[in-house]
């Protein structure tokens, strides 16, 4: 099963630190598909539960939204 978890950017954030997200999740054994971020909105693909990813950032980030996704086709 895996999530599409879109992660609003906060107000007082000016860029989300893509790098520092992917080595933050490296260190603690959380797979990710992808993480892509267009400035004000973060979209992870992860088969990790939601939960144990804003565990991680809730420090930064307030709320997080995620749906389930049967099939995920990446170009």
């Amino acid at each position: 099963m895996s999530y599409k978890i879109d992660i609003p950017k906060p107000i007082m954030i000016d860029k989300i630190d893509i790098a520092r997200l992917k080595k933050m999740f490296y260190n603690n054994d959380i797979h990710y598909d992808s993480i892509t971020t267009n400035g004000y909105m973060t979209t992870i693909i992860t088969n990790a539960i939601p939960k144990a990813i804003f565990n991680l950032i809730k420090t930064k980030f307030t709320t997080i939204n995620y749906t389930k996704e049967d099939t995920i086709c990446q170009k």
